[in-house]
């Protein structure tokens, strides 16, 4: 069954100005309920084929779970003297799980990616306490980051301090330092970050993480990364090359090849092909608990490799128009890797899976209606999944009036086709499946609130391990949210 909870939106600060002072608290219930399951999984027999009889096995029984959610972004100056300002910055977000019915335990996670003051000026820019590396990409330091502005393109510097956890940002007693060199001008970017990293009495890490772009004119973009490990040989870890031409302004014709032995780069639904559109949110605050084959949390023993390509077709600005996108990848590699160590979780041994070609075209209408604020499209995945054929096809709505834009509506329903083999495809449907889900934001201008709410239905028929009896798994989720912002007094 593919899980299907509900998430809590994260606020964009970083898109505001970074001069302006702003705080932003995040409050929030999630809830998901499996109704079928729970039959199937109070019924006779052995639901998920583990040799447990159901009324015996924890896993049949975990069909329903609450979450809350408690997120918390601070960016304020705490002193200004005309040439150096002190701000705080706090970036977390913590999960709470009362209602737990699976056993699993109530306090889940804590995501913290800052936490601590930047002192900021024309020349050098120091950060104590919980900050993200300069350049650094996912990573993390508990300590002291410098980087001096050597001139309008060019900056320099190092941290040094703990490491926390890459993954899940949980604290850790890696002592680490590297340096960090940045180069931006208007068409050309490249920045090198290195880390050595120790922990358990020895060398975790030495490596770096280079990263560029160039772009010629407004019609074509080039993007690298390589994020290499040179302890015990170089190794590369995660890398990307993405290209992009956009021969006309309404026109973009985008390639790409990755590779990577870690999720935390990777848009995660070019990585798993069962993903809707509840499981990518969660994946983007970090609730991967509901999706054991997309742990981010992991480092795969061996290398996957991914290619694409994507066409898009979209109206001149706000004008409307046709929207149209054919995209496709390619997953390979990755089939024989390199046995895990001992101590390696399950969800992280990611032998061979999700190997997959997929196509997927889109084509609808934009910027329609009073306003110009309602956006309508059609389109289906179709999928080669390691041997065996799988596909949706669906309806996307979505509507936010381009005036007053106080509200957004985000609306669809997708047929799922996955066609039940007892050798190719166990895991497939006894008949058609079914998934629709509802967004509603609401901005509450007089308090300075956004209110949200999101809901979710699946229906998945698929069969028992017997290979003859088949069930029903039906799923509910949904979230309540509200955003409370904090701004100075004008």
């Amino acid at each position: 069954m593919i899980p299907t909870i509900a998430l809590l939106h994260t606020v964009a600060l970083a898109e505001q100005p970074t001069e302006r002072n702003l705080a932003a608290t995040n409050l929030g219930v999630q809830y998901w309920n499996a109704p079928a399951l729970k039959a199937a999984a109070l019924a006779p027999g052995d639901i998920d084929g583990d040799g447990i009889p159901n009324d015996q096995d924890p896993d049949s029984k975990n069909f329903s779970d609450l979450d809350l959610i408690f997120g918390q972004r601070i960016r304020w100056t705490l002193s200004d003297n005309g040439s150096t300002s002190v701000r705080l910055r706090v970036n977390g977000q913590f999960t709470y799980s009362p209602g737990e019915l699976g056993g699993s335990p109530a306090w889940k996670r804590n995501r913290v990616r800052q936490l601590g003051v930047s002192i900021v000026n024309d020349k050098v820019n120091v950060d104590i306490g919980r900050s993200q590396i300069h350049k650094g990409g996912p990573r993390l330091v508990d300590g002291l980051q410098v980087v001096a502005h050597v001139n309008n393109t060019t900056d320099v510097g190092a941290w040094a301090g703990l490491q926390p956890d890459l993954f899940t940002t949980d604290p850790r007693m890696r002592p680490g330092a590297g340096p960090i060199l940045a180069y931006a001008a208007s068409r050309v970017q490249a920045s090198a970050v290195g880390e050595v990293v120790f922990a358990g009495g020895g060398l975790d890490r030495m490596g770096a993480l280079l990263q560029a772009r160039a772009s010629a004119a407004r019609t074509v973009d080039v993007a690298v990364r390589a994020d290499v490990d040179l302890a015990g040989g170089p190794r590369l870890e995660d890398g990307q090359l993405f290209v992009r031409w956009s021969p006309v302004d309404t026109l973009s014709i985008d390639a790409l090849y990755n590779v990577f032995s870690s999720f935390l780069y990777q848009n995660t639904q070019n990585l798993d092909p069962d993903l809707q559109r509840f499981g990518q949110r969660i994946v983007s605050v970090g609730n991967e608990d509901y999706l054991p084959a997309l742990y981010q949390d992991c480092m795969d023993p061996g290398i996957a490799q991914m290619a694409g390509m994507d066409f898009r077709l979209r109206p001149d600005g706000e004008a409307t128009g046709l929207v149209a996108k054919l995209s496709a990848r390619y997953r390979f590699g990755n089939n024989a890797p390199p046995l895990p160590d001992a101590g390696t979780p399950p969800q992280c041994i990611l032998a061979d899976t999700n190997s997959y070609v997929r196509v997927s075209p889109r084509i609808g209408v934009a910027n329609l209606g009073v306003g110009g604020g309602l956006d309508i499209s059609l389109d289906a995945n179709v999928y080669n999944i390691e041997g065996h054929g799988q596909s949706d096809a669906g309806l996307t709505i979505y509507f936010e009036p381009k005036d007053e834009g106080l509200f957004a509506i985000d609306t669809s329903y997708r047929m799922l086709f996955n066609k039940y083999d007892a050798q190719k495809n166990p895991d497939g449907y006894s008949g058609t499946g079914h998934y629709a889900d509802l967004f509603v934001d609401v901005v509450v201008e007089p308090a300075d609130m956004m209110l949200g709410i999101g809901l979710n239905f699946e229906s998945e028929p698929g069969v028992q391990a017997d290979g003859a009896t088949p069930f029903n798994e039906g799923a509910l989720g949904g979230f309540l949210r509200a955003t409370k912002y904090f701004r100075p007094s004008k």
